[in-house]
């Protein structure tokens, strides 16, 4: 799912807006397949912001979406999955393909 930057700025309540801030802070390690699905990415025109509560913000045309790069043994942190259950459009990516499919360029 799609959600252009305006929409999500006013669909965010002060405390989703606070939690996101904390977990921004936290430095993190990052996951063998991130720089695979970036290159990926970035190959075919999308602009990526590496964040730190989730991997990667990713600008396709006007839409923005959310990604996070998992191993095939990777498991959504606590944080992660708060964002999940709270509705924000999260998408999980084992690999380049999942990340173009997220992003709607790949069916």
């Amino acid at each position: 799912m799609a959600v252009s930057a305006a929409t999500a700025a006013t669909q965010v309540s002060r405390l989703d807006w606070e939690l996101l801030v904390s977990l921004i802070r936290r430095a993190k390690k990052r996951d063998a397949t991130e720089q695979s699905i970036v290159e990926a990415l970035r190959d075919v025109g999308c602009h990526i912001l590496r964040l730190d509560s989730f991997d990667l913000l990713v600008l396709r045309g006007s839409k923005l979406y959310m990604l996070e790069c998992k191993s095939d043994s990777g498991i959504l942190t606590d944080s992660q999955q708060y964002l999940i259950d709270a509705g924000w459009p999260l998408h999980v990516c084992y690999d380049a393909d999942d990340a173009l499919k997220a992003v709607g360029l790949i069916k």
